[in-house]
């Protein structure tokens, strides 16, 4: 699996290697969704690390469809998710996907450094998708 899950941390951790694709974005999903959905885990928000990508195997549809299948969760409270990345192709993608998953439980932003999205994580500003 190119993505690996730090569920002990706060925020989540998600750190994405290599090559992604429709298949292993599904399968982390299908790991996370109940976990979101019940509040069994310790926090909700995240950081997803999408600097050692180095190929993306996914089209619009496919981003398309994740996106749908976010907006469809209900989740057990607001939360953010940070972005973070280092190419133009890993940026294109990210603000692909944050444009279509108009969740109103995730404020999704995109970074270029670990540290900005850890600050922008760390403010309670209480705006987490309060519409």
């Amino acid at each position: 699996m190119s993505i690996q899950i730090d569920y002990n941390n706060v925020p989540i951790r998600l750190v994405f290697s290599e090559t992604v694709d429709l298949t292993e974005t599904n399968n982390i999903l299908d790991e996370l969704e109940p976990l979101e959905r019940q509040g069994a885990l310790k926090c909700l928000d995240r950081i997803s690390d999408l600097r050692l990508i180095k190929k993306f195997d996914l089209n619009f549809d496919q981003v398309y469809s994740i996106a749908e299948r976010r907006k469809k969760m209900v989740f057990s409270a607001p939360f953010k998710s940070a972005l973070v990345v280092n190419s133009d192709l890993a940026m294109g993608f990210s603000r692909m996907f944050q444009t279509l998953n108009d969740h109103q439980d995730i404020d999704i932003q995109i970074f270029k450094t670990i540290e900005d999205a850890e600050d922008w994580i760390k403010i309670n500003d209480n705006k987490t998708k309060e519409g």
